[in-house]
């Protein structure tokens, strides 16, 4: 009897450890690793099919938020994915925002901690976009106070081509979004800043002009007629 007791208490032991062990296992899993990326609902909030291109682009812009101290946190809230575009050297994300560019490898990490570990290949702010143009399969990208103008190729001249059409369709519709209160307030200060640095300089240079002469004269002994005489 004692043997039998001995043994259904070790069962049920066991039994209890591995479901604690299935539990573990079920919570890291679902926690830490999703089997697909959260579906991108776009501001028309029609339910359309999932689409997992659109849903691992719309995931990198949360994960790779704006770092321009120029946005509030209620402006880079209101950012929107519009589209991407798939070049050979990269994904082009596009939002109402910015354009940014991310590795191949940025549709395959389906976990937040993989995904922050791809850095962009590059960001840019619509304000800071001139226009685009292409030479042969390789979309240019024209930047605004900057001779540096990235290229995204393509597989062919007429894919370059088409996405050219479509990014200068919707920089006519986000062309025009600015950076916000923030920037408004930093320019604004940094104005009174060069106000007040240019007040500053030019009594200065009044005051070494002035001390310059007051020493020539001590120098040479001679000294300044008054105001009104000649």
């Amino acid at each position: 009897a004692c043997v039998y007791m001995a043994g259904t208490v070790k069962a049920a032991s066991q039994i209890l450890q591995g479901i604690g062990n299935t539990a573990t296992v079920c919570d890291e899993v679902f926690e830490n690793e999703r089997a697909r990326f959260p579906r991108y609902i776009g501001p028309s909030r029609i339910l359309r099919p999932y689409n997992a291109k659109d849903a691992a682009m719309a995931a990198s812009l949360r994960v790779h938020e704006i770092e321009d101290l120029a946005f509030s946190k209620e402006e880079k809230s209101k950012e929107v994915y519009i589209r991407m575009f798939e070049a050979q050297t990269g994904n082009l994300v596009v939002s109402n925002l910015r354009l940014m560019l991310l590795p191949d490898s940025s549709l395959l990490e389906t976990s937040e901690a993989k995904r922050r570990l791809v850095k962009p290949i590059l960001t840019m702010l619509w304000e800071d976009v001139k226009g685009f143009n292409y030479i042969a399969n390789n979309l240019i990208i024209q930047a605004n106070n900057t001779g540096d103008h990235p290229q995204l190729k393509f597989s062919t001249e007429a894919k370059a081509s088409r996405a050219k059409q479509k990014l200068e369709k919707l920089q006519g519709e986000f062309g025009s979004n600015k950076r916000g209160k923030i920037a408004g307030a930093i320019t604004s200060v940094a104005k009174g800043l060069r106000i007040k640095i240019n007040m500053f300089g030019s009594s200065a240079s009044e005051m070494s002009g002035s001390k310059a002469v007051s020493q020539a004269d001590e120098e040479t002994g001679e000294q300044q007629p008054p105001p009104g005489i000649a």
